[in-house]
């Protein structure tokens, strides 16, 4: 037995070299082989006997319920912020990372990282294409989203059709691209990150209609796909310090102040927080979810903070 490792063999392996153990104490107070003998006879419990038996009544490998199962997820916008933390989460679950940014060149990346202009449909199509070719995707996160602030005086209208446009039609080629292999599959996930604006926001008129929409894409594909073992769930944040917060919301600004006086959790919301909320949906543990939009707000959406 020198050597050997019990910790690296199975549970009736360890069961075994536990009866050995005792056994040998057991010779050694009786001093004789003869004697360990006689008594293994009389009890049974040679560790031949010990042996076969666990070996028929203990399971050699893990339960599957408890094996993760290793799968490809798509994420857009997923070089910053809550895209980042995403796709940090599901690698270190040991999933696969297929993210796409407007620049591929993180080394750091926890995933492949692919470049891709969501504001170019044609690009994003061929891109798209090229993915599926090369990957078996099981879901996608369509975290990428674009604001600009206007109060409705000032909306431009070419403006309100450019951010409508890139907001709504990447997250529709996503999920139309991959829906044949999730369709295949029988089990899919589709999770879009919305915003806790579409509730509401002054100067998003544009940026709130688009996750507006996001959120009804969330219903309308929940009820199409709902018997075909994919979910379709939006993910809501309320003010969270990313990238595309901060160039909107100086830290210590009158903005963040306003912000920060609808939560009354009296704080902002972390990436991690987001895209523990946006891994768990993407689980097996979230199978019977579907058309649903989660709130990860600090409170914001049921009520204001108290004065």
């Amino acid at each position: 037995m020198g050597g050997v490792d019990p910790a690296s063999y199975t549970v009736p392996a360890m069961f075994f070299f536990e009866a050995y153990a005792r056994n040998l104490r057991r010779a050694s107070r009786m001093n004789t082989f003869d004697g360990i003998e006689r008594d293994r006879r009389s009890r049974r419990t040679s560790c031949q006997w010990i042996w076969l038996n666990l070996s028929r009544r203990i399971p050699t490998r893990i339960p599957a319920e408890t094996v993760m199962t290793q799968r490809t997820f798509l994420v857009t916008g997923a070089t910053k912020g809550i895209g980042r933390a995403v796709a940090n989460r599901l690698a270190r679950s040991g999933h696969h990372v297929v993210g796409l940014a407007r620049g591929a060149d993180d080394p750091n990346f926890p995933g492949t990282l692919v470049a891709a202009d969501l504001s170019d449909r044609q690009a994003t199509g061929r891109v798209l294409a090229e993915l599926v070719s090369r990957f078996s995707f099981d879901g996608v996160v369509n975290n990428f989203g674009y604001v600009k602030l206007a109060n409705i005086g000032e909306v431009d209208l070419d403006e309100l059709e450019f951010s409508m446009r890139l907001n709504l039609v990447p997250t529709v080629q996503t999920v139309q691209a991959l829906l044949p292999q999730m369709r295949a599959k029988g089990w899919g996930r589709v999770v879009n990150v919305t915003s806790l604006v579409a509730l509401g926001m002054t100067q998003r008129t544009a940026y709130a209609a688009a996750k507006s929409a996001m959120n009804s894409f969330t219903r309308t594909w929940g009820l199409e796909l709902a018997e075909t073992g994919i979910t379709v769930n939006s993910v809501a944040p309320g003010p969270t310090e990313t990238e595309l917060f901060r160039q909107n919301t100086p830290e210590g600004s009158a903005a963040e102040a306003r912000f920060l006086s609808l939560v009354p959790m009296r704080r902002l919301g972390k990436p991690e927080e987001l895209a523990a909320t946006i891994a768990f949906l993407l689980s097996d543990d979230a199978a019977y979810i579907t058309g649903q939009t989660l709130y990860v707000d600090g409170g914001a959406s049921i009520g204001k903070a108290a004065a």
